[in-house]
């Protein structure tokens, strides 16, 4: 499934119209020009408009004036350029007024922000410094900026503070006034946000006109917004809110009249691991995760803000402990309707790689949890990563949920749908009203939503639809450009549309009808073999043997539990086990993902300072604890057999192996070719063949790769194959997870032979290149048909000639797989 994650049309209109707009917005203020716009396309030009529609820029004596956001080309009088300097996170510093003085550090993420040394003479005044160097010098005519402080407030956002954009806005500001000789405090009163607020929307609305051929004329408020400004600037705030309010619900209803379905956005900010001693991802810094969250908190309840996070019940119960206070606040927000939490799992699992088993303990566990915490516990299932599969909603029945957001971000998608509202269907027959990914694809756009809805909003791919549901499940960290301005927009009038939750959702949508939708297996786009791909930029890796491990622990458990003595503790260890990070990115390191996103980062780094007692070199995988080493056996025990040569005969089965290759090559006489070990197309060389009373024992080389064993034996008519590589010193070509570099076992096939997977329960036709499945494989002929089942190596292939099971390729730790053969299935 290839779609565009970003549609170039889209991104092209985007910026075409992002231009435009800019354009339109310079004639507010025809004698000051900004020089630096757009800048990037994920960056927020929209804030340099903000500090346009600022109440002290709005009545202020303006003379001609130029803002350089980016260093000119041309020389200014007074100014010595000396060098520009890569960021070495050098302070920024500047004075709003006597009581706010903030200081950032310059951005080094993505890409990045270097700012040019400069020298300026007497006549230029240093407003702001970068280290001890000029920052921000004005003077009548021209204010010049060492760095693009758009891009600084990008590349800060991450922090979750609000402080970030209004602090750099007013710097903005102040470059205005300034290169008019106007140097004034400005107060710190949470109204004036609102005018930088009316710029985004805005600016904005403008793209959104541009965008179906129409015309975004700001004259046609012009007076009314200058009208608030006075009225702000002379103290009667009252009054500059009330013209505000008339503002926004114009703003309001240029929207609807542009898009005149209903526009539903629901927010399920997306939440990492949290364990008893040391959290990942979003948890890198529980603190830190806790402003976040408290952020989201704040803003509902100064902006109305509703929204639904989708963290794991095991996460929250360890947050708990240290911020009883937040959980708090979450359970007084869910009792009032304006929050609720999503997915309900313990620990947020890509439940379609997991035995259903384990799936019903991640619900029972974690919705117990949520109880325990809350009083109350998740209704609708969402999930940020895959986490969708056809018997899904038989689950999601079982145990209470009422609805299902059927979309993905994350490591796959759900098929498109153009049906408003879906009945989603297991083939069982379990339904749940759910909300289907739309042509639209808002759940893959994350951060970028916000700025992006000028293009989702009057897309063509929303065309037949009675309304418009945006969804947004980017991680909890990420407070992108133009969110809370949107916010701050949406609490005067629904100029974007309506914050709801997702059970809000459902319940204004009620009146519509779901069409029944029964997907197949392979409508599910499932990217997590990581084919060729690290993941977040770390190393990815295991997967088979992390499967192999855990599938043996939960046989374990589930004895234990059929026998009702199954341990809390150890059930909790597997489910956290299964976790969508522990599992995807095993070499994740506390410090990682938070360092890595927030220029201010000051949490734990395990990875980079001798921290005991966890130490220098510990990963997810330790905590969890997943084995530097594992051994995968199949789960039964030989039975005697005869054996001759290459053949083993058991209860008037037999089976032919071929002694050069280690391939089985008959079945009851039939001539096949199953389990033929290669290496990159190179098969495997017997160098020596030992059979007993119950194995068949062949070793080699398998070249270009090393020394490699393999065993057969028969139980319950069945032949078990184990391979298995004693010394894994084979160095990998790629470190990356690829077929290209791989060891597999192949199965030979015609062109015309139908293979058939089971996922959870489901047993259904394949006719993907790459698939993964669970349980039990069969090759179907025409005629004929084989029954394979294997252990932890559910990572397949398949070509016009053969289906491929992927063993080893770079970090497997498991030195052991199994497959196994069906020796009554029909042939």
């Amino acid at each position: 499934m290839k779609e565009e994650r970003l549609p170039k049309t889209e991104l092209d209109l985007y910026l075409k119209t992002l231009g435009d707009s800019l354009a339109e917005h310079s004639r507010l203020h025809p004698q000051i020009q900004l020089i630096g716009l757009p800048v990037e396309e994920w960056a927020g030009p929209g804030y340099a408009i903000g500090a346009l529609f600022d109440p002290y820029v709005l009545t202020a004596s303006l003379k001609p004036s130029t803002v350089y956001l980016e260093w000119p080309d041309d020389e200014l009088p007074g100014i010595s350029w000396i060098e520009k300097r890569v960021p070495q996170k050098e302070k920024i510093s500047f004075a709003v007024n006597a009581r706010r003085s903030p200081e950032f550090l310059l951005p080094m993420l993505w890409g990045g922000v270097g700012y040019q040394r400069f020298e300026a003479t007497s006549d230029w005044q240093i407003q702001a410094n970068v280290a001890e160097c000029p920052a921000l010098a004005v003077r009548d005519g021209a204010a010049l900026f060492a760095f693009n402080p758009l891009k600084v407030i990008h590349r800060y956002l991450n922090m979750a503070n609000p402080s970030t954009t209004r602090d750099l806005t007013d710097l903005l500001v102040k470059a205005v006034l300034g290169a008019s000789g106007i140097d004034r405090e400005l107060d710190d009163d949470d109204l004036r946000r609102d005018f930088h607020a009316l710029g985004v929307s805005s600016l904005l609305l403008g793209q959104m006109h541009q965008a179906v051929g129409q015309s975004w004329n700001v004259e046609d408020f012009a007076a009314d917004l200058r009208a608030a400004a006075v009225a702000y600037v002379e103290g009667d705030r009252d009054r500059a809110r009330e013209i505000l309010g008339g503002l926004f619900v114009r703003f309001a209803d240029s929207r609807k009249r542009l898009v005149p379905v209903p526009v539903y956005i629901i927010a399920m900010p997306h939440g990492g691991i949290l364990f008893e001693n040391e959290g990942y991802a979003e948890y890198d810094s529980p603190e830190l995760a806790a402003r976040a969250l408290n952020l989201l908190l704040d803003w509902q309840e100064q902006f109305g803000f509703h929204f639904a996070p989708d963290i794991g019940a095991g996460t929250l119960e360890e947050f708990a402990k240290s911020y009883p206070k937040t959980i708090r606040r979450f359970q007084q927000a869910w009792e009032k309707g304006a929050v609720e939490f999503v997915n309900g799992s313990y620990a947020q699992p890509y439940s379609q790689l997991w035995d259903l088993w384990d799936q019903e303990k991640q619900f029972e566990i974690g919705l117990k949890t949520f109880d325990q915490l809350f009083g109350r516990h998740p209704k609708v299932y969402a999930s940020q990563e895959i986490a969708l599969h056809p018997a899904m909603p038989d689950l999601l029945r079982k145990y209470g949920f009422d609805y299902a957001i059927h979309r993905s971000q994350n490591l796959g998608l759900a098929p498109i749908d153009t049906a408003a509202l879906i009945e989603w269907q297991s083939p069982a027959g379990a339904g749940v009203r759910s909300l289907p990914a739309h042509p639209l694809r808002s759940e893959w756009r994350g951060g970028e939503i916000w700025r992006h809805f000028p293009v989702l909003l009057t897309s063509e791919r929303n065309k037949g639809l009675p309304f418009i549901a945006l969804t947004s499940l980017m991680d909890q960290t990420f407070i992108d450009i133009y969110n809370e301005e949107i916010l701050r927009a949406n609490h005067y009038a629904p100029v974007w549309g309506e914050f709801v939750t997702p059970s809000e959702f459902f319940k204004i949508t009620n009146e519509i009808e779901a069409e029944p939708r029964c997907y197949a297996l392979d409508q599910y786009h499932y990217a997590l073999d990581q084919a060729g791909n690290s993941f977040h930029g770390h190393q990815s890796g295991g997967y088979s043997s992390e499967h192999a491990f855990m599938f043996k622990e939960s046989l374990r458990l589930r004895e234990l539990d059929r026998q009702g003595v199954l341990p809390e503790p150890d059930l909790k260890r597997l489910l956290n086990q299964e976790a969508h990070d522990c599992y995807i990115i095993p070499y994740f390191a506390t410090g990682y993902f938070m360092e890595g996103g927030m220029t201010d980062y000051d949490g734990p780094r395990y990875r980079s300072s001798n921290d005991q007692p966890r130490g220098l070199n510990r990963y997810i995988r330790d905590t969890v604890g997943y084995p530097k080493t594992f051994s995968d056996h199949a789960p039964v025990r030989p039975e005697p057999c005869l054996i001759q040569g290459g053949t083993l005969s058991s209860g008037g089965k037999n089976v032919q192996i071929d002694l050069k290759t280690g391939a089985v090559v008959s079945l009851a006489g039939k001539k096949v070719s199953l389990g033929a070990l290669k290496y990159n197309g190179v098969a495997f060389e017997v160098q020596k063949v030992k059979g007993s009373g119950e194995r068949l024992c062949l070793s080699g080389l398998l070249p270009g790769f090393g020394a490699v064993a393999i065993e057969y034996f028969m139980n319950a008519g069945w032949l078990y194959g184990g391979v298995s590589c004693p010394v894994m010193d084979h160095r990998w070509e790629d470190t990356k997870i690829t077929w290209m570099d791989a060891v597999y076992l192949e199965h030979s096939k015609s062109q015309q032979a139908g293979v058939v997977r089971t996922v959870s329960g489901v047993t259904q036709p394949t006719v993907l290149e790459r698939f993964h499945s669970l349980d039990v494989l069969e090759i179907r002929e025409a005629d004929s048909g084989v029954q394979l089942k294997h252990g932890g190596n559910i990572f397949f292939r398949q070509t016009p000639a053969a289906v491929q099971n992927r063993l080893w390729c770079y970090d497997e730790f498991c030195n052991r797989f199994y497959w196994a053969v069906s020796l009554t299935a029909s042939l």
